[in-house]
């Protein structure tokens, strides 16, 4: 029988099939409503850059929820969590141990785990709900040798974008 966690990722799975990007929140106000739905123990959150995302919010939260679990999981309740706008996106990075070079394709499949008891599914709904906002994400290096999420394809706005016209697009 499944575990509650395990039942929760499957169900947040199905859903990030379908998803609209006319819902648009401030970034630094999504990440922290995210954060506070995380155990994060002693782990920091630093929002880099203000703006806005155009994405479904429910859907672009289980992206959030689950790339932060991801990065307390691996790097550890100390752990540094870094979310920023780039110029066509945003991007989630951490400090903790990274993914290996070889595995960074594959942590984002259905299944993949580093943990023989890990459900495999974290990283796949955040692959999926890329997917269903048509963003590309790429899995690299963060400037702090740990692992880092770049979402490309998405539409941004700077704060004084989106407050001047209704929010000019960065990104497609």
């Amino acid at each position: 029988m499944p575990d509650s966690r395990q039942a929760w990722l499957s169900s947040q799975s199905s859903r990030a099939h379908s998803s609209r990007d006319d819902d648009s929140r401030g970034l630094a106000s999504t990440v922290r409503d995210c954060w506070a739905h995380v155990r994060t123990g002693d782990a920091t959150l630093e929002v880099m850059t203000e703006g806005v995302v155009y994405a479904d919010s429910r859907r672009v939260g289980n992206l959030f929820e689950n790339l932060f679990h991801n990065a307390i999981e691996h790097g550890g309740e100390g752990v540094t969590v870094r979310v920023g706008l780039t110029g066509d996106g945003f991007f989630v990075a951490d400090d903790g141990p990274g993914i290996p070079e070889p595995d960074r394709d594959a942590v984002l499949e259905p299944g993949w785990s580093s943990d023989e008891d890990g459900t495999g599914l974290g990283l796949n709904i955040v692959a999926e709900v890329a997917a269903a906002h048509d963003w590309d994400v790429a899995v690299g290096e963060s400037d702090d040798g740990g692992a880092r999420f770049d979402f490309t394809g998405v539409r941004t706005a700077s704060p004084d974008d989106a407050a001047g016209d209704g929010g000019a697009d960065r990104g497609t």
